[in-house]
């Protein structure tokens, strides 16, 4: 038996690597796996490339092995999920190791079981920007239902956040374009070495804002292929952003036509806000199928829209005739669900009280003789 040295120079040398099967493996499967696992964030890319390779074609093949395998990266990559999110700006620097969490979550795909699910499903917290856009599209692949809601609720979070910071980027552009120039004029020219870092220092801030965007773009990308109505209300905020409107809109036609009683989703007040501004939407085709979905989860919010949808001249008589059909029922609909909810409001505390403080109502009187009347 090869020592795990003499196994790591054998396999090195080995060009079968790129295509190992379960029974290439020998007799030393678990120590082959414990290299293939670590040449993962080699600094030979090549290398790296194909121990992932080696490493897929076992998962497909060998049950077993495949425990093993998802074991080592395990312990290797996944655990350390916490630590990645809590230190992304020092786990971002390290491209060995980054690569090597990308080739992990590669790897993880083709296991397509609900182990795959869970360890995704966490990666989405992941504030390194490429590995949490890696497990998004990850969970595309395997169309996990356990993994849309994560998903939904990541991207909301995401949102949320971007929108804080949306204001601010033209600024922090612009911060870094004037330092860049004013260093070129202060130095005339003289400090190359200087000049080069600052252009790289604004590079760097320019790429990590793409890579921001980059997450939101593949988590509407995902919901567009995984094709869930939860997500609408998701979706409707992610298209007031014009980097993400057209794929928003692209992931909410289909859901539209896919509403029904059965299918009912609520919204959120916002929510609702950002899908009805939607109904000047260019599209006359997503405009048609934007007021059938209305008129299945339209609130309040969604009857005043379509009323003014109706009355508008500037859209196309047959979508405004459209919306003026949809609303008689649509207006039912609503007083029945805020009747509904009035019903199952509990009394409040004053209610309450009355109750328990109303006199008994008082008894019908009995004559006298009635009750001193003799037995026959």
């Amino acid at each position: 038996m090869l020592s795990k040295e003499q196994l790591r120079d054998r396999l090195k040398s080995q060009a079968w690597l790129p295509e190992v099967t379960a029974d290439s493996l020998g007799d030393q499967p678990v120590e082959t796996i414990y290299w293939l696992v670590e040449w993962l964030e080699n600094k030979d890319k090549k290398l790296s490339a194909n121990a992932a390779a080696a490493l897929i074609h076992v998962v497909k093949q060998s049950p077993p092995l495949s425990e093993k395998i998802f074991d080592e990266l395990k312990s290797r990559f996944w655990d350390k999920a916490d630590k990645l999110s809590n230190a992304a700006n020092d786990w971002n620097g390290q491209s060995n190791r980054n690569n090597g969490f990308l080739f992990s979550i590669t790897i993880l795909r083709e296991m397509r079981d609900e182990r795959a699910t869970s360890v995704l499903t966490r990666l989405l917290k992941c504030k390194n920007d490429e590995v949490a856009a890696s497990a998004v599209n990850a969970l595309a692949a395997l169309k996990a239902p356990q993994g849309t809601e994560p998903l939904i609720h990541t991207l909301l979070e995401r949102t949320a956040q971007d929108r804080k910071w949306r204001f601010l980027r033209p600024a922090l552009i612009g911060g870094v374009i004037a330092l860049i120039v004013g260093f070129i004029w202060l130095t005339g020219f003289k400090n190359i070495g200087g000049m080069a870092w600052g252009i790289g220092q604004g590079m760097v801030a320019l790429w990590a804002l793409n890579r921001w965007t980059h997450f939101l773009k593949n988590s509407v990308e995902a919901l567009q292929v995984i094709q869930d109505p939860k997500a609408i209300g998701a979706l409707a905020l992610c298209a007031r952003d014009p980097r993400l409107r057209k794929d928003a809109v692209k992931a909410l036609h289909p859901l539209m036509d896919q509403l029904n009683q059965e299918k009912f989703v609520a919204l959120t007040p916002e929510q609702m806000e950002a899908l009805t501004e939607l109904l000047d939407h260019e599209d006359a085709v997503f405009q048609s199928a934007l007021i059938r979905g209305l008129a299945v989860i339209g609130d309040e919010q969604a009857v005043e829209a379509l009323e003014s949808f109706a009355q508008n001249s500037r859209h196309a008589e047959a979508l405004r005739n459209q919306a003026a059909a949809v609303l008689p029922a649509l207006r039912d609909q609503v007083a029945r669900r805020a009747e509904a909810r009035t019903l199952m409001r509990a009394p409040t505390e004053e209610a309450e009280a009355e109750t328990l403080m109303r006199a008994p109502d008082p008894q019908p009187e009995i004559p006298n003789e009635q009750l001193l009347r003799a037995e026959n």
